[in-house]
């Protein structure tokens, strides 16, 4: 049901919860790799991190801006 929602709808909600699951990704990463110092033991998770994170600000700006055409 979810995947449907996600892959199949272009509404406001369907784009919430694209930004609600990449929110839940970034922040489950993120402290996981804090805890076991990702960020210095690979320089190269910081990019992933900020691809991941321009993603979700991206989706969060099309469900604020979509509208019914």
């Amino acid at each position: 049901m979810f995947a449907n929602i996600v892959l199949h709808s272009r509404t406001r909600m369907g784009w919430l919860l694209v930004t609600l699951a990449l929110s839940l990704a970034v922040i489950s990463l993120h402290l996981y790799a804090l805890e076991n110092f990702w960020y210095w033991k690979h320089r190269w998770f910081d990019i992933p991190m900020h691809v991941l994170g321009g993603a979700t600000v991206g989706a969060f700006f099309i469900a604020l801006t979509d509208t019914k055409r």
